[in-house]
């Protein structure tokens, strides 16, 4: 695959299972999200939801393989696995997907507004003068408002890009 020869002798050869990667009929997807710790139980909830329908409309996904989870609490970020099968033989297709998939994430944590996480070190300065208020607490903590119209906004991007790849269906397939 990398333009190198390799020599395999004849008597392992025989003996061997070959296992031909580039006739697979489906092709894995798997991957990693790491959203912010201040995220929300709610937010977090809704976008692991819209990942998994985004991917379950795309025509090039096998539905059924599609499995998005809140999986692990990371060092640095709190971890959505999120891994499908690609209905392809070719890794243009693969590619091609792969980068529907992503750009469409971006979309959905950008409407959510989702944050994803860094490996960074913060510093958390209590009772500094700027931070207090009289009536407010804590004015330095970002806030989260996750309401219905969210989950509408999530519910009509996914439902756009359905149809959106329905007019396109063929042109990507072919």
């Amino acid at each position: 695959m990398d333009n190198s020869v390799v020599t395999v002798p004849n008597g392992k050869l025989a003996d061997a299972a070959i296992n031909n990667l580039g006739l697979r009929i489906l092709r894995r997807y798997k991957f990693e999200l790491g959203i912010s710790y201040d995220t929300p139980t709610e937010v977090i909830e809704q976008f692991v939801y819209g990942v998994k329908k985004l991917m379950e409309s795309h025509p090039a996904v096998k539905k059924d393989s599609v499995q998005v989870h809140f999986h692990a609490y990371d060092a640095a970020a709190l971890l959505i696995r999120c891994s499908c099968y690609i209905d392809t033989q070719t890794f243009a297709v693969e590619l091609d997907t792969r980068q529907e998939l992503n750009l469409g994430i971006l979309k959905l944590a950008q409407i959510a507004d989702v944050d994803f996480a860094s490996k960074s070190n913060t510093m958390v300065i209590e009772d500094a003068p700027w931070q207090k208020k009289e009536g407010n607490d804590n004015t330095a903590m970002p806030k989260y408002v996750m309401a219905q119209n969210k989950m509408d906004e999530i519910n009509k991007y996914i439902q756009d890009i359905s149809q959106s790849r329905k007019g396109n269906m063929g042109d990507k397939l072919d």
